[in-house]
């Protein structure tokens, strides 16, 4: 598992993958690649997705966990996901369950079904509920 892909949302529990992800990246060896995901162009979300990923990433840089950091925008939220994962060769993606809804998801599910259900990579999806705790504090 060379590369491990790990978006980020305006959710509160977005974060809380990261430790985990890490522990995997230090296993295997991999390069995580961070990308913040949004459908809209407000400057309070991509001012808090730029909170969020400096947070992060000063988390990798303490652990000592190669990564790379993509800011995407679109449409379709999950689509843009999977497409920047196959354009990485991505080994695997690691995603919350309980994510963002929105009225365009309603008819479609949550973000986190939309990926399980569409991508051709591996999904590793971490349920808010079961991760009261980190792993380390975060």
């Amino acid at each position: 598992m060379k590369t491990i892909v790990v978006p980020l949302d305006i959710t509160l529990q977005t974060g809380e993958k990261v430790p985990y992800t890490v522990q995997l990246a230090k296993l295997f060896g991999s390069e995580i690649h961070l990308i913040t995901v949004r459908g809209s162009h407000l400057k309070s979300i991509e001012k808090k997705l730029y909170r969020y990923t400096e947070q992060v990433c000063s988390y990798f840089w303490d652990h000592d966990i190669p990564y790379k950091v993509e800011h995407l925008h679109g449409g379709n939220l999950t689509d843009i996901i999977l497409d920047y994962s196959v354009s990485v060769n991505a080994d695997l993606i690691s995603i919350m369950t309980e994510q963002e809804r929105s009225a365009s998801n309603l008819l479609l599910g949550t973000y986190a079904h939309q990926m399980i259900n569409k991508a051709r990579i591996p999904v590793l999806s971490f349920p808010t509920y079961h991760l009261g705790n980190y792993a380390e504090d975060f």
